[in-house]
């Protein structure tokens, strides 16, 4: 009996600082709303579920402490959660697609069960709100990986590098929260303090990872071709053609060593429509990442080709001269060009 007083006690105060917590994470966020789209639906989704666990201080109060239909309301509520949070990665994983009407058409299903409540006051309400929320989820899943799949493909195809860009983050973090949610209704479809315990504590690190994840990450909105850059090819010597302008740029200007080069910068300084300078690259079966790392590596190779007998040099320092931003991504793209790592290529050339 002790036992189980002490772990009710521990679980209000673990209560009490989650909440302080998600009230603390709201007021940072909300200095960075205005930033981007993305950021203010992370704003929005933390506020909520601030409120949410904020809430939850009716049970206190003894005369609601073991009112059943509240607990049933206050189930019902906790599903809002879900809505608020699944804007979030959509948002995140496709720029741009979340407004404030498609929000508020996702979020009025989940608003139905509590008139659905209030007319047949029974528990199958309450099951029918988790399920529906349980697959709201799954869909929600499927929508953000097709996203981050088609949004990468979009990113290649404009950026020479990933760094601070790259969304494939999303799909890991959305499948950690809605794992979390699927272990949230486990945990309470036999409520234990134990297991509000294991879910509070469980909530912080995965909401701090992907604040902090948020934080770094810079929303890209690509951008279509206009008649300003029309016109630019006008200015352009005509008689060049593009595939000669083409290995200007990268042979002789050496164009990939901008580490954070663009579609649009290449295609301005070859004097061709964007479309134009994609499609060439496109017919080569590469992507505009793939087209420009291809010269990275190649200029990587030459550097440690050139090196002197005994002479040194780190994985850093030649993914930084031969115009990568990113170490893993210098692996990667080595490993895959060469068949070795930067590493070994050295070792075998030193």
């Amino acid at each position: 009996m002790e036992d189980i007083i002490s772990t009710e006690i521990a679980a209000h105060y673990i209560r009490g600082f989650t909440t302080m917590y998600f009230i603390a994470l709201a007021m940072v966020t909300a200095k960075y709303r205005h930033r981007d789209r993305m950021r203010y639906w992370l704003f929005v989704a933390v506020s909520f579920i601030a409120v949410n666990f904020l809430k939850d201080i009716v049970f206190v109060v003894n005369p609601w402490k073991n009112n059943v239909h509240l607990q049933d309301i206050v189930a019902i509520f906790d599903s809002l959660c879900t809505p608020f949070v699944c804007a979030y990665f959509y948002e995140t994983s496709r720029p741009g697609a979340v407004t404030l009407r498609r929000f508020l058409l996702s979020l009025f299903p989940f608003l139905m069960f509590f008139p659905a409540y209030m007319l047949f006051p029974c528990e199958a309400v309450v099951v029918a709100s988790c399920v529906f929320s349980a697959l709201f989820v799954v869909v929600s899943l499927v929508l953000v990986a097709v996203n981050v799949s088609r949004y990468s493909k979009s990113l290649a195809d404009n950026y020479s590098y990933s760094k601070g860009i790259g969304v494939k983050w999303v799909v890991t973090c959305a499948l950690a929260y809605f794992i979390s949610f699927f272990l949230y209704i486990l945990c309470f479809m036999d409520t234990t303090w134990l297991g509000e315990i294991v879910f509070d504590l469980g909530s912080i690190p995965v909401w701090t990872s992907l604040c902090i994840i948020s934080y770094r990450h810079h929303v890209v909105v690509l951008q279509q071709d206009d008649d300003t850059e029309e016109a630019s090819v006008e200015t352009v010597d005509p008689d060049k053609s593009l595939e000669s302008m083409m290995n200007k740029c990268m042979e002789q200007d050496r164009m990939y060593l901008i580490p954070r080069l663009t579609l649009g910068d290449l295609s301005i300084a070859a004097g061709k429509n964007r479309t134009y300078v994609s499609n060439f690259i496109n017919q080569k079966g590469m992507t505009f990442c793939d087209y420009v790392n291809g010269y990275r590596i190649e200029e990587a190779c030459r550097i440690i080709d050139s090196l002197s007998h005994g002479e040194r040099v780190t994985v850093a320092e030649v993914a930084t001269r031969s115009g990568f931003n990113s170490i893993s991504s210098f692996n990667r793209y080595f490993r895959k060009v060469k068949g070795v790592t930067p590493s070994q290529y050295i070792s075998l050339h030193s």
